[in-house]
């Protein structure tokens, strides 16, 4: 009888931790992104995206991996994830994917979409004259 019991206690205790949704990591500070200043010279817009891993219970995010994006925007983003403080509860290491778009637009500002989108408005400077 006490055998049947801990296998019931052992299969509620179960049940609830299956059923109990996964709390994704929250950002919790971050510095601002900036829209790289060679990138707006060459009015240059785009989409990089990119890896992380936080370890468990960590805040930092450690091997950030560029998949694709353009040169001149990638190293300011790189840097600026760097940065990103995370409230983790989870005890084993997990990867992401995070995306930053740039655009042009005549304001600059932010959106922090989610702790996985952020798009960067940068004010487009006016091209200069060609000989």
């Amino acid at each position: 009888m006490m055998v049947r019991r801990v296998g019931v206690l052992l299969y509620v205790i179960l049940a609830m931790t299956a059923a109990a949704p996964a709390q994704e990591p929250s950002l919790v500070s971050a510095n601002i992104p900036k829209y790289p200043g060679v990138a707006l010279v060459a009015h240059i817009e785009g989409t990089v995206r990119l890896t992380i891993t936080l370890e468990g219970n960590s805040t930092e995010p450690t091997n950030i991996q560029v998949i694709s994006g353009h040169p001149l925007l990638n190293a300011m983003t790189i840097e600026n994830l760097r940065s990103w403080r995370f409230e983790n509860r989870y005890a084993v290491a997990r990867n992401y994917e995070i995306t930053f778009e740039y655009r042009l637009t005549r304001d600059s500002s932010v959106c922090f979409e989610s702790s996985r989108k952020v798009t960067v408005f940068g004010h487009s400077l006016p091209s200069l004259p060609s000989d």
